[in-house]
Order: structure tokens, then C-alpha cells, then sequence
């Protein structure tokens, strides 16, 4: 069996989409029997960098008639608008851009052609239309159910592509029971043809040894206790609604432990940002730009605790991130996080202002609730593996190719 990972979304810095496929190829390999080229991560190392570069923009899909509006979509300007970019992106200046996005979309159909390959597996969304049997991973359903939460071409991008994706393949993943259901229930996926499989932890989310934890908060000027939230930052991180609440803290608690926001400014932030620098800034909120993959682990166990107010999540990795480092946790009660942290964690209505404002104070304030919450902490992460994972993705594989399960040991 041999199956082809389209690895475009794990170019360059990596977020949520781009660990979870370096993560599965590399633990596909792993698995008994197997060989690194069954597996075949494209693009290659030697593809052009300026291919890699605009390859990464997901506007290379083939253009094809939009499928019928979503509900609660974008504005009738910001979609004339962003018809008129993609109409002017047509223009002599662009053509780079446009060979670029071509070049990538026949190279990888030509491998799916003469490369021996049984199936492709598009781990972000919207697969390629190649004549393989496909699988497809829908990470969480966030563009569809809350468009406003997203930028405008994203959105534009979904709309005319999404559905026909879903149609094109054989069977679709998801990393939470809790996307599986909302498939099945908003979009009508029949439940034969979709299969839960959980992420897991990266080897290097283990405790950190105290000096390892000393040199990443000289490095980042942390020098006392301090709450942290770790992710891009976007509408649905809900962070005005934590900031809102950090504030109302006591003065002399936050002066002695900051709220620490470390992720890059994403989409829809203006506003946002406006009132992190008239507001927060001067409340104690801090700031720090992407983290360093080696230093994330030293960052997140000189933690007093994650915070994670996240209105929507299709799995919620931060939080189990910092449970695998041995740290404590408060994040929101929706779906997906209730399914994946354990049944004793501390969970928040996001909508609850004063709620999470008085969950910070009393878990400040009386340090033996952080303890409680730092118990068994890692060994509960550690039930979340890439080897489990690769095992039920290869599960699927064989499944749609009728080649039975492999035994792994």
C-alpha cells in the first residue's frame, strides 16, 4: 500500500495543521512493516522555494462555479471585494504567482499519475481532484459554522470548494469525536464514511528541567509567576473576553503574575488589538510573537497555569500540551475540550466573564488548587500518542483500499 500526504500546510513556521502532518508521516513510517516512501510526503525537499512559498496558498485549487452560500457568511462588499483581488491577481504583474500555483497543482497530479500511489490523504480541508481514492481530514468545522470568525477569502475559498471535496473522497477524518458529530448532524456526512482518530503529543511536550525552564524565561524577560495562553491569535481564541476578565483582578495579583499571550496576531484582530494596547498593556498583559518549537515546553512548564477561554476548538491541543509539560489548566467547557481533558478539569462557560475572572483569582490565590490540578497531569496526556494516531489513520487507509487492519504491537 502506498499513499500519498499532501504536506503543503506544514511549509515553513508551524501551527495546529502543520505538526499534526509532520507528526502522522512520521509515525506512519514507524509502524511495523513499513517504509518511509509507502508514505510519501509531498512537496519534495528539492521543489524551488519560491514554488513552496506560494504553494502554501490555498487559492491554488483549481477554479471552479461556487457552491450554494453558507449560512451566515461573508458581506456582500467583502465578497465583491475579494472577487475584484482574485479578478486583478489575473494581471501581467502576478503571473509569477499564477505559473507558481500551476506548476504545483500538475506536479503533484503527474506523481499521483506515474507514482505507483493507491491513495492520497489531504490532511487540510480541501483535497486536490486527482484520480486516487482520497481522505480527507476536516480539522473542525469553524469557516462553515462561523464565517465571521474567519477572513473573507478564506471564507470565499470554502464556499466554492469544501463540498466538492467532501464529495471527491472515499472517507473523511477527524481529530474529535466531537467534529464527527457535527458532520454528521450539520452537514448530513453519513456516519459510515467518517472516522474519529485523536492527535497526540509531541516527544518533546515532557516536563522541563529547571534550568531549561531559567534560560526560556531570561530569554522571553519572565522573571516571576505569570498566566499564559499559547496560540494564534483570532476570534475564536476569545482572548478580549479573558483580557476583560485578567483585568478586574486585584492590582497587587496581577502585578505579581501577568497574563502572557504568545501566538501572532492573526485575522480579524484590529479591534483587538486596539484595546490590548489601551487596556491590557497597562493592566499587566503582555505580548510575546510565535514561540520557537524548542522553547515552547520551557514556556509552558515556568507557567502558573494555562489559560484557554476558546469559544470553538476541533480538539484543543494547547491545553493537553501543557498537561504532557505537567502544568495546570483552565480552559472553556465546550465540546471538544469536555472530550479530551480529563472528567475533573477545571472548565469555564467562555461567555462567563466574571466566572473566569474568579477562577483565576481563587487558583491564585490558593496555590493548593494548582497543585491539584498538576497531579497526574502528564501521565493523562501521555494516553494521547501519534503512534495511536497513525495506527487508526492507517486504519482508514486499509479500510477504503480493502486491504484489512495491520497488527501493531
Amino acid at each position: 500500500m502506498r499513499v500519498i500526504i499532501n504536506g503543503l500546510a506544514g511549509l515553513e513556521r508551524k501551527t495546529g495543521v502543520g505538526h499534526y502532518i509532520e507528526s502522522l508521516h512520521e509515525r506512519l513510517a514507524d509502524l511495523p512493516d513499513s517504509h518511509r516512501d509507502h508514505y510519501r510526503l509531498w512537496p519534495p525537499q528539492g521543489l524551488p522555494r519560491d514554488l513552496m512559498r506560494f504553494a502554501r496558498d490555498r487559492i491554488l485549487l483549481p477554479r471552479r462555479k461556487s457552491a450554494p452560500p453558507l449560512a451566515k457568511s461573508i458581506s456582500p462588499l467583502e465578497r465583491a471585494t475579494v472577487s475584484l483581488r482574485s479578478r486583478l491577481a489575473g494581471g501581467t504583474r502576478d503571473l509569477g504567482r499564477r505559473f507558481a500555483r500551476l506548476a504545483c497543482r500538475r506536479q503533484f497530479a503527474a506523481l499521483c499519475r506515474r507514482g505507483g500511489f493507491d491513495l492520497y490523504h489531504e490532511p487540510n480541508y480541501l483535497p486536490f481532484a486527482v484520480d486516487l481514492p482520497t481522505v480527507t481530514t476536516v480539522l473542525d468545522l469553524s469557516v462553515l459554522r462561523y464565517p465571521e470568525w474567519h477572513p473573507a477569502d478564506r471564507v470565499l475559498a470554502y464556499e466554492t470548494h469544501f463540498f466538492r471535496g467532501l464529495a471527491r473522497s472515499e472517507h473523511l477524518i477527524t481529530i474529535s469525536e466531537f467534529t464527527r458529530r457535527e458532520m454528521i448532524r450539520c452537514l448530513g456526512v453519513s456516519p459510515d464514511k467518517v472516522t474519529a482518530v485523536h492527535i497526540g503529543m509531541r516527544d518533546n511536550f515532557v516536563p522541563a528541567p529547571p534550568e531549561r525552564i531559567r534560560e526560556v524565561r531570561r530569554a522571553f524577560d519572565l522573571t516571576g509567576d505569570y498566566l499564559l495562553h499559547v496560540g494564534t491569535i483570532e476570534p475564536r481564541k476569545n482572548l478580549r473576553m479573558l483580557m476583560e476578565a485578567y483585568v478586574g483582578l486585584p492590582e497587587a495579583m496581577r502585578r505579581r503574575c501577568p497574563l502572557v499571550l504568545a501566538g501572532n496576531w492573526g485575522w480579524r484582530t484590529e479591534r483587538l488589538r486596539d484595546w490590548y494596547e489601551t487596556h491590557g498593556i497597562p493592566s499587566g498583559v503582555r505580548k510575546l510573537d510565535y514561540v520557537p518549537e524548542c522553547d515552547l515546553a520551557g514556556l509552558l512548564g515556568g507557567a502558573t497555569a494555562l489559560v484557554y477561554p476558546s469559544l470553538y476548538e476541533g480538539f484543543g491541543l494547547p491545553p493537553l500540551e501543557m498537561m504532557a509539560c505537567g502544568g495546570a489548566v483552565l480552559a472553556s467547557n465546550i465540546g471538544a475540550l469536555r472530550e479530551v481533558l480529563p472528567a475533573d478539569a477545571t472548565l469555564i462557560d467562555p461567555d462567563d466573564t466574571d466566572g473566569w475572572r474568579e477562577a483565576m483569582r481563587l487558583h491564585l490565590a490558593e496555590p493548593e488548587r494548582l497543585d491539584s490540578l498538576r497531579q497526574g497531569a502528564s501521565a493523562f496526556a501521555a494516553r494521547y500518542t501519534w503512534t495511536r494516531c497513525a495506527e487508526g489513520t492507517d486504519a482508514v487507509y486499509r479500510r477504503i483500499l480493502g486491504r484489512g487492519s495491520k497488527k501493531c504491537g
